[in-house]
């Protein structure tokens, strides 16, 4: 693999990344309508790799469910779970990177959610 393929492969990584960041931040500011937060909710909820437990400490950080009413820290979120708040961090870093990484039509999915609020 040459270098410059690795330098396109590398900067259309980091493009994905922060659009997805975007939409992220826009989700836990509570900005997103009911139908685009299920949308990513299924997205989610349809990634093989990930763990249940990684999947809802990602929904809760990102204010996607729709009956939540508070928004909850990494700490909020780990003294619920028992745990330490970089096991949450590390879950939702993973879902995340799957979000990243995962195939074109769902990407465009969510890039056709973030139009709407950009």
């Amino acid at each position: 693999m040459g270098l410059y393929f690795k330098e396109v492969v590398k900067v259309e990584y980091e493009f994905i990344r922060k659009k997805l960041d975007c939409l992220l931040e826009i989700a836990k500011q509570n900005k997103l309508s009911v139908l685009d937060k299920n949308e990513i909710l299924k997205i989610v909820n349809n990634l093989e790799k990930r763990t249940e437990v990684q999947k809802r400490r990602f929904c809760i950080l990102y204010n996607l469910y729709v009956n939540q009413k508070a928004q909850y820290s990494l700490s909020d979120i780990a003294r619920e779970d028992g745990v330490r708040p970089s096991a949450v961090k590390q879950s939702v870093a993973r879902v995340r990177n799957s979000l990243v990484n995962m195939d074109d039509e769902q990407l465009k999915k969510l890039f056709k959610i973030l139009k709407k609020y950009i």
